[in-house]
């Protein structure tokens, strides 16, 4: 099961058309990956990071010693964009 992540602004709207589907089980886990972590903790729920969040986000998939898939690459761009005011990534699970 899947993940659809998009950006939204602070009203919950999508920012663009873009979104990105990401596979349950592909975050890092562990104590090292704790955003990742609880993100993955509720693959059927909705999470939303605001860019605080998003910047601690972004380090842990920088910080993984794992094989760098291309989601995680692009999943890292999505997030990048999501470090600006107002702007927030949002997981909606299935």
């Amino acid at each position: 099961m899947p993940w659809t992540v998009r950006l939204e602004d602070e009203h919950g709207i999508p920012e663009t058309k873009e979104f990105l589907v990401i596979e349950f089980g592909s975050l890092p886990l562990g104590e090292a990956y704790p955003i990742s972590s609880l993100i993955e903790s509720a693959p059927y729920y909705h999470t939303l990071l605001n860019p605080v969040q998003v910047k601690a986000f972004i380090a842990e998939i920088e910080a993984g010693d794992w094989d760098r898939s291309e989601a995680l690459a692009s999943l890292r761009g999505l997030a990048q964009r999501a470090t600006a005011p107002h702007t927030y990534l949002r997981f909606i699970g299935d």
